[in-house]
């Protein structure tokens, strides 16, 4: 697969891999693999596969964001403007200092919320790459972990596997 992906340059694609993998930007990433051996066409694959898809990229591996920064760096500045990568990346766990309006001040909407983080643990490959012995290797890391909560972030551990549609 060394050509560029023709299905990019149908009218109806309008994802950002659309926008940012140029055929000059493909021909410069397209013989690159990270350590683990990912590269640009399983980063790509999900945005080629669904075309419909308002993104169209995933990092297979931390290194990823690297090695083809020339594809995902002005995309995820595009994504979240106004940020620069140059800024740097800010970590801030304290609660009182979000920035956020209340959607349901008097409480008679919102019973209930999830945070959906789809991140990754240092050394294990993101969603495309990552192996099933991976998974589920880092699921009972996680679990392990999940378990040592206590007082207010004790909770039950449920795995997606044998979970009903309730």
């Amino acid at each position: 697969m060394s050509e560029y992906p023709k299905d990019l340059e149908k009218e109806e694609v309008t994802s950002a891999l659309k926008k940012f993998l140029t055929k000059e930007v493909f021909e410069q990433l397209k013989d690159k693999k990270t350590s683990r051996g990912v590269t640009v066409w399983d980063c790509i694959n999900s945005g080629l596969v669904n075309l419909d898809s308002s993104i169209g990229i995933y990092s297979g591996d931390e290194e990823s964001y690297k090695l083809f920064g020339p594809l995902f760096d002005p995309l995820i500045e595009d994504y979240h403007q106004p940020y620069k990568l140059s800024d740097g990346h800010q970590s801030n766990m304290n609660p009182d200092e979000v920035k956020a309006p209340n959607l349901d001040p008097e409480g008679k909407f919102i019973r209930s919320t999830r945070i959906r983080v789809a991140r990754n643990l240092k050394g294990y490959g993101l969603s495309p790459t990552l192996e099933k012995e991976e998974r589920l290797e880092l699921e009972k890391k996680v679990v392990g972990v999940l378990k040592s909560l206590e007082g207010d972030l004790a909770g039950e551990y449920y795995p997606l596997l044998g979970m009903d549609e309730a």
